[in-house]
């Protein structure tokens, strides 16, 4: 992680994040690096119901990605690849939730 430029306390939200030993290593494909540092970014927008988690509020998400980005075709294509992210993370919360 450290060749593609993530800020410090990034990587550190990385590792720390992998601290269960149920997490496998993995590879970050350094295309993936600028919209998992954006997911990153956002993970205090999560929407919270009493049934639990329901994802991300897209209109901070949008906000924190149009002051990262000037580009519109490169925004659309972070919120595109950070909406694939949090369905990721979604599937891991649920799975979570019934084991």
């Amino acid at each position: 992680m450290d060749a593609f430029g993530l800020p410090q306390e990034i990587r550190d939200q990385i590792r720390g994040s992998m601290s269960d030993s149920s997490v496998e290593d993995f590879t970050l494909l350094e295309e993936n690096v600028e919209a998992l540092s954006m997911f990153l970014r956002c993970q205090t927008q999560w929407r919270h119901t009493l049934s639990g988690v329901t994802g991300l509020d897209y209109t901070a998400v949008l906000q924190v990605i149009e002051s990262s980005c000037s580009k519109k075709r490169k925004r659309k294509n972070l919120f595109r690849d950070v909406c694939l992210i949090e369905q990721g993370a979604l599937k891991a919360f649920s799975s979570k939730k019934r084991a």
